[in-house]
């Protein structure tokens, strides 16, 4: 009777210790949650605005850049409460790719979560140096090429934007147009947009340049 009284107290001994490791264990294998809804927003030539949703359970996020076939931090966000960051001084109409991810600080060092790889582009530079010879009719017009620019739109119009015409270019190449039946002593806006395309993670990608804005009459 002795005996199995102390086997009980024993089994009891043991299910109490078990019980009491396996949520230590637990807390120590916790880790943030990885960051979602990435997107971007304002993009220049020289610069891309990160926005995520943020994490108030969180110490902070981290931001790495893939340059030079590797992984380099450029950003250490300690406030959860910032849900966004601009990149500077990138070049025009290139492709960057980044890393986000949230952190928990601990009493050895940081706890990260598993990070968001985000893959854009910068805008192309603009059209430059619009040229434009009226007649009274017609109006011929040209402008300098951007480098790498795969197409333009141009919009031309009078009075308000809202009645605009537009003709879409697909040909880097070009760098002018003529057009034709315009309304004679006639003071008309053109705008002229350049255009690039990148394969990004297997889908295509358009990216605009500023419009260039040019305002010419007819004869």
């Amino acid at each position: 009777m002795q005996r199995k009284v102390i086997s009980a107290l024993l089994a009891g001994v043991v299910v109490l210790q078990a019980a009491m490791v396996v949520p230590v264990i637990a807390q120590a294998q916790e880790k943030p949650t990885k960051i979602s809804t990435v997107t971007t927003k304002n993009e220049t030539q020289t610069s891309i605005t990160y926005v995520w949703k943020t994490d108030m359970k969180v110490s902070g996020y981290k931001i790495d850049r893939y340059q030079n076939k590797k992984w380099v931090t450029v950003k250490n966000i300690t406030d959860p409460k910032v849900g966004s960051w601009k990149m500077t001084g990138l070049k025009s109409g290139t492709v960057y790719k980044v890393r986000l991810y949230k952190y928990i600080k601990t009493k050895d060092g940081c706890t990260y979560g598993e990070p968001v790889v985000y893959t854009t582009a910068t805008n192309p530079p603009p059209v430059r140096s619009v040229k434009i010879s009226t007649g009274k009719t017609t109006a011929d017009v040209s402008w300098s090429r951007p480098s790498n620019c795969e197409g333009y739109t141009v919009m031309f119009y009078t009075g308000s934007d809202k009645n605009a015409k537009q003709i879409q270019l697909n040909d880097g190449c070009l760098n002018g147009l003529y057009l034709g039946s315009l309304k004679r002593k006639t003071k008309y806006t053109i705008k002229i947009q350049a255009i690039r395309t990148k394969r990004i993670d297997g889908k295509t990608y358009f990216f605009y340049s500023d419009w260039a804005t040019k305002t010419f009459k007819t004869k």
